[in-house]
């Protein structure tokens, strides 16, 4: 580009506001039904989990809540660039969730011998 007349540095000092809204619109929906059919299959297994009530249904409602939020702040960006960090931090907290379903779920199924409510005969 030409840097030394108007016509020439309009050209490369265009805004990027992103995708348009109606693209946004279609990939956020494909996003939210695909990843919170995953998300469900995975809590409905982490359900069978033995953990504390409290912290079992913390665990099984945050990747939703992370998914839901990520997707938001999708929108949000587009007004104002400093949501993409809660975009990252969402997608970190969906992540690290999800890691603790897997492994905590993982590690039960693997390893755990007896449910601690019943007995052992010997």
């Amino acid at each position: 580009p030409d840097f030394s007349t108007y016509e020439g540095v309009k050209q490369v000092a265009n805004v990027d506001t992103g995708v348009s809204l109606h693209s946004l619109m279609r990939v956020s929906h494909i996003h939210l039904f695909g990843i919170a059919l995953v998300a469900l299959g995975i809590g409905l297994i982490f359900r069978f989990a033995l953990l504390p009530v409290w912290f079992q249904c913390t665990l099984t409602l945050l990747p939703f809540v992370a998914i839901f939020t990520d997707i938001a702040a999708w929108f949000l960006t587009k007004w104002d660039p400093i949501y993409a960090y809660t975009v990252i931090l969402a997608g970190a907290l969906l992540g690290l969730s999800w890691a603790m379903q897997i492994t905590i779920s993982l590690y039960q199924i693997w390893f755990l011998r007896c449910r601690p409510e019943e007995k052992r005969e010997k």
